[in-house]
């Protein structure tokens, strides 16, 4: 058994999460467990291309790059948006994509499931693939979105989705597998997205049919315990215009939660999430977070993000607050305020948003922006420019160009001589002159730690980047020292990133279970999955190994895997013990071929003998406890080949 890595394209040993093949002559490095275990040799099927059409005219006629007229008919040129969101693309039905082309050797189509690609959509999303698709059996058309590998949604929110009023989402015609990676096929759309209505900052109509709409979906999910996570403009499509019908799509890195705040790793951070899921927390406030950055984006015409990358956009909202302009009518004003809390729990709802729909506005919550910081103080330098507070100095020194100045300061004693002068609040230099001399932590968490005390409002930052969940899986040796060394017990001690200290104690009871059941752990991926947020990566994970390893002799590890149900623990558990304490589906089957030939049985059928590995214990054997391993081999194989009773007879 082997993982192919992606990256320099060599078989390398399942215990090895972190690729040590050679690339261009140096060691490749790519993270490996995400990347599925297959048999040695297996290769990857050759992808079909999806070729980016060339430029048309609105009549669908083919132009030369550069024309502004069509030659053909007089026509105006559309000039496709490559970079536009997925859903937006396929609101332009004169200029439709060229379909994927087929595989020369074999002149046939990719099917999945039933329904054959037709051209893929264009998407800036690094998770998933969406295609437009036909059932050829009924000339149904749909969208299907096939996901990454790694990037698994939560089948439990498919069956949530399915008792919703289809007023507020679409129809989920089917859910599965290929190729290793989950997809789903839903109703397809072609009205258009909500950045495709341009509202005005005026244009207050419009934007309470949107709120009532969009927040009416919210209200809905919130009832059924779903945070969908992932508003953005391509979420929210248009099913018609007259009267303005939205419907609400992309259910990705939705999560099920029966709590106010949970945590699971998103799938993607963008510039909508809210400011505690960027943290991997999931709570029913997030999406209206979510849907006001989408009504603050459409009234500001896009100019609310000025070029800014995500994360420093991120960063400056999580400091700053959402950047509401002047100018703006008091109800709308208002609204954006309610909708774009930082904290959570002031943060306006549904009942807040109808009473604003019905004419009853509350009154919005404070503002989050930074107070203005006194300017007679001694100043500090840092990036060419000098800083007289320490939240402004935080917030530029968190940015990844002023990274390694700062940790000099903070290093080198500068920041606090600075802060002494400046005469800066006691207990603030007190607590960075203690984080400046952590030797528990690396200096780049010492200065994290260190700018989060000069500004409380700011995440977590490590060179730019906000740690997250996912940002954990990128440095898993920094991550894995972070949440198991002092860190989160400081953080939590202040009610500040406090899933830190959920992973920790997570963490510490796998190890605890694992000494309790005499699992011998491969120490390395037990330190990558120890960073896992998301359950049903995990799920996922587990179900792709228990086919190559479905069977083993140890106690232990035999009662996790026979149980209906494995918590997040027991996952972990079992993806980070040592394989040699499992069996491999080739070794049980050629074990049973061989009790069928001894047996006289008249044929085996591979295939089928492992159909039946597949299923549960107790589903051919009820009483498991009661039967030895060897006649359990038995049942197997009598079951596979029809005659059950001749291999429960031998022996």
């Amino acid at each position: 058994m082997m993982r192919l890595c992606p990256n320099c394209a060599t078989e390398r040993p399942i215990t090895e999460m972190f690729c040590e093949g050679e690339l261009e002559g140096a060691i490749c490095g790519w993270a490996l467990s995400d990347v599925p275990i297959r048999r040695d040799g297996w290769r990857a099927p050759v992808p079909e291309a999806v070729v980016t059409p060339g430029p048309r005219c609105l009549n669908g006629h083919e132009v030369e790059a550069g024309d502004l007229i069509c030659a053909t008919c007089g026509g105006d040129v559309h000039f496709a948006d490559t970079d536009a969101d997925p859903a937006t693309a396929t609101a332009v039905p004169a200029v439709a994509p060229s379909p994927p082309p087929t595989d020369p050797a074999s002149s046939t189509e990719t099917t999945i499931a039933g329904w054959k690609l037709l051209r893929r959509v264009p998407t800036t999303s690094q998770v998933r693939e969406r295609y437009e698709t036909l059932r050829p059996t009924d000339g149904r058309e749909a969208v299907l979105t096939l996901y990454a590998n790694g990037s698994e949604p939560d089948p439990e929110v498919y069956d949530v989705l399915r008792l919703l009023d289809r007023d507020h989402v679409p129809e989920i015609l089917e859910t599965g597998r290929w190729e290793d990676r989950a997809y789903e096929v839903a109703e397809d759309l072609r009205g258009g997205t909500l950045a495709d209505l341009g509202l005005l900052p005026d244009d207050v109509a419009t934007l309470s049919r949107v709120l009532e709409e969009v927040g009416g979906a919210l209200a809905a999910f919130s009832e059924r315990g779903l945070r969908h996570r992932d508003l953005r403009p391509g979420a929210v499509m248009v099913r018609s215009h007259e009267p303005l019908d939205l419907v609400v799509t992309g259910f990705g890195s939705a999560r099920l939660s029966e709590y106010d705040l949970d945590v699971v790793s998103p799938l993607e951070i963008t510039r909508y999430t809210a400011p505690e899921a960027v943290a991997g927390g999931v709570a029913a406030a997030s999406d209206w977070w979510g849907l006001g950055m989408l009504l603050l984006e459409q009234v500001t015409r896009g100019a609310c993000f000025a070029g800014a990358d995500d994360q420093s956009f991120l960063i400056n909202v999580l400091t700053n607050g959402a950047p509401i302009p002047d100018g703006l009518t008091p109800e709308v004003e208002a609204l954006l305020r309610g909708l774009l809390k930082i904290d959570r729990h002031s943060r306006w709802g549904w009942t807040e948003v109808r009473r604003w729909l019905d004419g009853d506005i509350p009154a919005p919550p404070a503002t989050d922006r930074i107070p203005a910081e006194a300017d007679n103080r001694r100043t500090i330098e840092l990036g060419g420019r000098r800083h007289a507070g320490p939240a402004r100095f935080a917030l530029a020194a968190a940015d990844a160009e002023s990274w390694d100045e700062a940790r000099v300061l903070l290093l080198r004693g500068d920041l606090l001589i600075w802060m002494e002068d400046a005469a800066l609040d006691a207990a603030m230099r007190a607590r960075v002159r203690m984080l400046a001399t952590l030797t528990e932590a690396s200096d780049d968490i010492r200065l994290a730690l260190a700018l989060k005390a000069l500004n409380p409002l700011m995440p977590l930052v490590v060179r730019g980047e906000i740690v997250t969940p996912g940002w954990l899986l990128d440095h898993a040796d920094e991550g894995y020292a972070l949440i198991t060394g002092p860190i989160p017990d400081l953080l939590e001690s202040e009610d500040s990133e406090l899933w830190l200290a959920r992973l920790k104690r997570r963490e510490i009871r796998v190890r605890d279970r694992a000494r309790q059941l005499g699992v011998e752990l491969d120490e390395t991926q037990m330190r990558v999955n120890a960073l896992s947020t998301s359950r049903s990566r995990l799920t996922a994970i587990w179900a792709e190994r228990r086919r190559i390893l479905p069977d083993t002799d140890h106690p232990g590890l035999l009662a996790l895997t026979e149980r209906r149900i494995t918590d997040e623990d027991d996952l972990i558990l079992l993806l980070s013990a040592a394989t040699g304490q499992f069996r491999a589906a080739d070794a049980i089957i050629d074990e049973a071929a061989d009790i069928a030939r001894r047996t006289g049985l008249d044929s085996f059928d591979r295939d089928m003998a492992l159909a039946q590995l597949m299923l549960p214990a107790e589903i051919y054997m009820p009483n498991l406890n009661d039967v030895s391993k060897a006649s359990r081999d038995r049942v197997a194989t009598g079951l596979t080949s029809g005659r059950t009773s001749s291999g429960l007879n031998e022996g």
